[in-house]
C-alpha cells in the first residue's frame, strides 16, 4: 500500500511481539517506550482530539453514528486529492511552492492515490452506505448522525489547519 511504502522508505517497521503490535522507528525507540507519553509524543493536540473522538464514537456508539463520524475523513481526502491532482500536472517536477526545489515524489504518489478514480469510487460507495443507513434510521438517530458528521468535519478542518496555526503541546 501507499502508506506502507512510505513507512518502509522512512525507516518505520511494524512487528508483533506477544500479540502486541510494536512500531520501530529507524531502529530506535519503539511505541512502547516508557520514556515518553505516547499521546504527547506521537500526535499533536488536534490530531489526538480528532482520533480520540473517532475511536470513542466507533467503540461506544451505534454503527450508524460511527459511519457518519468517519465520512468527513474520506470526503476531505478525496476533495484535496482531486484538487491537488488537477494542479499537479502543471507543477509536476517543477519548483515546489516553498522555493526549496522539487517536491518529493511522495507528494505525487499521495495526490495520485487520493485524487485517483479508485479512491473517489470508494468514497462514493462509502457515502452511499452512510446515506442508506440514514434512510433506514429513525429521526433521533439521523439527528445524532448529523451531529457526528458535523463534529468530525470541524475536527477535520482543525487537523488540516494545525500545521499552520494550530496549537502544539506546552513545553515543560
Amino acid at each position: 500500500s501507499l502508506h506502507a511504502s512510505f513507512f518502509e522508505r522512512w525507516g518505520f517497521s511494524s512487528s508483533s511481539q506477544n500479540g502486541e503490535p510494536t512500531t520501530t522507528i529507524n531502529g530506535g525507540c519503539t511505541d512502547d517506550d516508557d520514556s515518553r507519553d505516547d499521546a504527547l509524543g506521537a500526535q499533536r493536540p488536534h490530531t489526538l482530539l480528532y482520533t480520540s473522538f473517532l475511536l470513542r464514537v466507533c467503540a461506544l456508539e451505534p454503527v450508524a453514528h460511527a459511519l457518519a463520524a468517519l465520512l468527513p475523513c474520506f470526503v476531505v481526502y478525496a476533495h484535496c486529492g482531486t484538487v491537488l491532482q488537477q494542479r499537479a500536472s502543471s507543477q509536476r517536477n517543477g519548483p515546489s511552492s516553498n522555493g526549496h526545489g522539487r517536491r518529493p515524489e511522495e507528494y505525487d504518489r499521495w495526490i495520485g492515490m487520493y485524487g485517483g478514480e479508485a479512491f473517489n469510487e470508494a468514497v462514493r460507495q462509502y457515502r452511499a452506505l452512510v446515506e442508506d443507513e440514514a434512510r433506514r434510521a429513525n429521526d433521533e438517530t439521523r439527528g445524532v448522525m448529523r451531529r457526528r458528521y458535523a463534529t468530525s468535519m470541524a475536527l477535520e478542518a482543525m487537523f488540516w489547519h494545525q500545521p499552520l496555526d494550530g496549537p502544539d503541546w506546552p513545553t515543560t
